[in-house]
This record gives C-alpha cells, sequence and structure tokens, in this order.
C-alpha cells in the first residue's frame, strides 16, 4: 500500500511539474547552465568530504575553489542535511556529511 501512495504521489509531482513547464516556459538557459554548475561544485566538495571531517579551508584548498563560495555551499547543504557541522578546530568548524548522504554513495 505504501508503494501506491508512493507512486501517487510521484505522479502528481509530475503533473504539477508539467503544468508550470506548460504556464511559464522553457527554464531560461542561464539558470539551467547555474544549476548545473552548482551541481558539479557541490558533488566535488562532496567527494573532498568523502576522505573525513574537513574545515572550509581545507576545503577550499582541495577544491580550489574560494574560501567564500565554499562556505555558502556548506550552509546550503546543511540547510537541507546533506552534512553536518562538527567540532571547532582553530577559528574554523569541521564538516562532514551527514549519515543519509554517506549511505547514498
Amino acid at each position: 500500500m505504501p508503494e501506491d501512495k508512493t507512486e501517487k504521489q510521484r505522479a502528481k509531482q509530475q503533473r504539477t511539474a508539467q503544468a508550470l513547464r506548460q504556464r511559464l516556459g522553457k527554464i531560461p538557459a542561464d539558470s539551467s547552465a547555474r544549476s548545473q554548475t552548482q551541481r558539479q561544485v557541490r558533488k566535488t566538495i562532496i567527494e573532498t568530504l568523502r576522505r573525513g571531517t574537513q574545515t572550509v579551508p581545507a576545503i577550499a584548498e582541495s577544491t580550489g575553489l574560494p574560501s567564500h563560495q565554499v562556505l555558502w555551499h556548506l550552509m546550503a547543504m546543511k540547510k537541507y542535511g546533506r552534512l553536518v557541522e562538527g567540532q571547532q578546530r582553530d577559528d574554523y568548524y569541521e564538516y562532514a556529511l551527514s549519515a543519509e548522504e554517506e549511505k547514498s554513495k
């Protein structure tokens, strides 16, 4: 029974998405490109955190991204439960993948 409900929810979400696409039109290319870039950056950060907990400067050094950009992505990922904030090391907190994110390897 729960599977039927999940399938019904997915079907409803798909209908809603289709209706929005018809009403609003195609997604602008710049928005699509920005989303793709953000996904790639977050994937890089996740790959870095799979090696263990790290601070913002360590992640920035490992990924080659500026610290402010790393912090922005970390906060977004934390908001959605993809990572957790750990102990403070020097002036920076350590970040690690959440248990759910670790499972989704």
